[in-house]
């Protein structure tokens, strides 16, 4: 054999050679490099139990995955597991095609006072430099996404408002949305989740990405109004809030001219009752239904078909101070008057457990892209 045939074999087997030592390697550096350098890239402690990458066939599986909170003292956001599978060699002609992408387990913790939430510090990093950026002589070719497969199970969320003492809490969340693309064709994405209140909230949106124009349907079903009452307590002095809360809306626009947004739908009120400190209803209505047949938020043209009430109600007492209606209005002087404020890094104490959901069901979408 000549010389030159077997330098090029022992060089085509030792690039053979490295190229397997790097895709075996490449899923504990990635992990300790993840690990190591946690604080640099998102603020946050950052733990994995298992993190692998195959550079062949484009899959990441993650396991075990905790986000720290700001303070490192509670869990921001945990994983039991994540996998995303996509298609490598589409990137060379602009696009990205991710065949899968599934989330087993996620559970948020989310805090907030004010204006402040717990995750500010995250996102400020990611914000970006407002600074406005040289444009190019010549526009770079266009992206095109495509994201299928996409899959949520038993996911959970929780938010408390600290100011108001709020909480809201959503159980064993599972969503799975078949397929999303995002270049000049027509995006639908549905979903439908239950509140640990009660109620359900599905949403179904439609959005061209090529025209700006989008079409959103919202459906909210029963939705249980007793979570709403530290709300009403910022004015009012009662003690609890009964009723069911329905609609059913659409709204159409384009994202370049938000204030041409119309909409139209129905809105219904079921057994709502303001109840004061003796556990009276002192204002109430049975059925309140509202039909809005136009809306033209541009021209603040409003074109209702019904308004039906029925069941109005109110409990009304004279008083050597005034009347019982007069007394539920806070002043302004207690409104101020709360306990020693507590910042949303300091939410240290575990979350209660929110009541357990029914579970969610898949909802297949009307309009998918093809895969390509």
């Amino acid at each position: 054999m000549k010389k030159w045939i077997k330098i090029t074999l022992i060089a085509a087997a030792v690039l053979a050679v490295l190229i397997v030592i790097a895709a075996i390697a490449v899923s504990p550096v990635a992990k300790n490099y993840i690990e190591k350098h946690d604080r640099e890239l998102i603020g946050r402690s950052i733990r994995m139990e298992r993190l692998r990458m195959n550079i062949f066939t484009g899959r990441l599986r993650i396991e075990g995955l905790r986000i720290g909170g700001s303070e490192d003292s509670t869990t921001f956001f945990r994983l039991d597991s994540f996998e995303m599978r996509m298609r490598l060699w589409p990137l060379l002609g602009n696009r990205v095609l991710v065949k899968k992408i599934s989330f087993a387990g996620p559970d948020v913790k989310i805090y907030q006072r004010g204006n402040a939430f717990s995750f500010d510090d995250i996102t400020a990093r990611f914000a970006g430099d407002t600074t406005a950026a040289a444009t190019p002589e010549k526009p770079s070719k266009p992206w095109e996404i495509g994201i299928y497969d996409i899959s949520i199970r038993n996911g959970r969320v929780f938010y408390k408002d600290l100011a108001l003492d709020a909480e809201w809490g959503m159980n064993d969340i599972n969503l799975h949305i078949p397929g999303v693309y995002f270049s000049g064709e027509k995006t639908d994405v549905g979903a439908v989740l239950n509140f640990a209140e009660g109620g359900s909230l599905s949403t179904d949106v439609g959005y061209n990405i090529e025209s700006s124009e989008f079409d959103i349907g919202i459906r909210l079903q029963d939705f249980a109004l007793a979570g709403t009452l530290p709300y009403f307590r910022q004015s009012l002095d009662v003690t609890a809030v009964d009723g069911r809360l329905s609609a059913d809306i659409r709204l159409r626009g384009n994202t370049e001219h938000l204030l041409s947004l119309t909409t139209e739908g129905t809105a219904s009120l079921a057994g709502f009752a303001l109840r004061d400190r003796q556990q009276r209803p002192v204002a109430g209505v049975d059925t309140l239904g509202v039909k809005l047949a136009e809306g033209d938020l541009g021209k603040m043209r409003f074109v209702f078909d019904r308004i039906y009430v029925s069941g109005l109600s109110a409990l009304f007492e004279m008083t050597p101070e005034g009347n019982n209606l007069a007394a539920l209005m806070k002043s302004p002087a207690a409104e101020t008057a709360s306990p020693t404020a507590v910042s949303v890094s300091a939410a240290a104490n575990p979350a209660p457990e929110a009541a357990p959901l029914r579970r969610l069901k898949s909802r297949r979408l009307p309009f998918l892209p093809r895969r390509q």
